[in-house]
Order: C-alpha cells, then structure tokens, then sequence
C-alpha cells in the first residue's frame, strides 16, 4: 500500500480544514498499517490497474478478464458481461469518472448478486477505502482522494521513466503496476477508444428514441 503513503494531506484537505490534517494523517496512517499487514497480493493490484486501463479504454475484455483475475470463483459470463456493459455505460454517459467509486460499484454489484466472490483482504481493503475516501470526501469534495492518487501516480510515473528504459516490455515490477507493453497498448488503442465510445452514444441515443415506441407496442 506504498501508493497510500505517498498521498499529499495537504492536497487532500484545503486550508480552510487544515485543523483536521493531523487526523487525517493518523488515519491513513492506522489503515496503511492495518492493510500492509493483511493485504500483499502483488498481482491482485495489477488486476486493479489492468481494471482501471480497460476502463479508460473502454475496453469490456480487458475490464471482465481483470474482474474474473480477482474473483474466487468463476464467473457466469452472462452475469459478467451485464455488470461490465453497465459500468462502462456509466463511462461513456459521462455519468462517472473510472475512480474508486466506479471501481467499488463494479465489485460491489458483482459480488451483490452473488455472481463473483472476493477474497477477505479484499474486502477488508473496500471498507477501509471507503472510511477513508468518506473523511476526505466530507472535507475536500466526493473525487478528493481520486485526484491525489492521479497526482501522485503521475509523480511515481515520472520518477520511473529511467528505469523503464531497459526494463522488459511486459515487466510491471513498477510503483504503477503498468508495464511497457500496458502504455504502448494504452497509446496505439486511443482510435478504438474512441470509436467505443462513439458505438456507446449511439446506442444510449437509439435507447432514448426507442424507448417509448417499444412501450407503446406493449400497452397495445
């Protein structure tokens, strides 16, 4: 829980509650130390990460393989790829941004309804996520603790950047998680991105129009 540790209080909560720094800073400090010492699966944050990619390329294959990486048990791919094309439908609508609460949303629908089943630390890790994300966000704004992780990740990419150079493309022994290969991925995907998205509005407006016709055949 490196990246935590590495959030600036300061950017998280304005000056004008600058008294609740300190209990801010305790806090973080209680729930890194309680996560460190229960949550160390190296390859279940990659996952986060991979989930994180796919949902800023709206990419559903990536986000689902991600989401059944995590889960104990296997999916129903049904029940999969409804969870996913409602989360991403969230993206495309502009309804959220891909930060911890869409994250959250996403597992939390899935393990809901009993189509996925998360290990322990996990869990342990959403509510210690969600106290923390709670204080901040009842101080600095709902997407406070979203825009210090951006920060700070962008500060852990640049420090990587040598180091990068002569590591292997699909090596993601990074502070970030994200490999070569993910960031050349990440680039040369921006046109099928986009192109996603375009499909998505399409069909969100085809739906609007649709809607009351296909009410209307049901009444009669």
């Amino acid at each position: 829980m490196d990246w935590l540790k590495a959030l600036d209080i300061a950017a998280l909560v304005p000056e004008q509650y600058a008294a609740y720094r300190p209990l801010v800073a305790e806090g973080l400090r209680f729930f890194v130390g309680r996560l460190s010492s229960r949550y160390r699966a190296e390859a279940e944050r990659e996952q986060f990460v991979q989930l994180v990619l796919g949902a800023l390329t709206l990419d559903a294959g990536r986000v689902g393989r991600a989401v059944s990486a995590l889960s104990l048990r296997p999916l129903d791919p049904a029940a999969l790829d409804r969870a996913v094309a409602d989360a991403l439908g969230e993206l495309h609508r502009g309804v959220v941004l891909p930060g911890f609460d869409w994250l959250l949303g996403l597992l939390d629908g899935l393990a809901g309804c009993g189509a996925a089943r998360f290990p322990a630390d996990l869990l342990f890790f959403r509510k210690a996520l969600l106290s923390l994300s709670g204080v901040v966000g009842d101080l600095s704004g709902r997407d406070a603790l979203d825009r210090g992780v951006i920060h700070m990740g962008v500060a852990r990419f640049l420090g990587e950047l040598l180091s990068r150079a002569g590591a292997p493309a699909d090596s993601r022994a990074f502070g970030t998680h994200v490999s070569n290969a993910d960031l050349a991925g990440l680039w040369l995907s921006w046109p099928l991105t986009a192109a996603r998205l375009w499909v998505g509005l399409c069909q969100d407006a085809l739906s609007v129009v649709a809607g009351p016709r296909v009410a209307a055949a049901a009444r009669a």
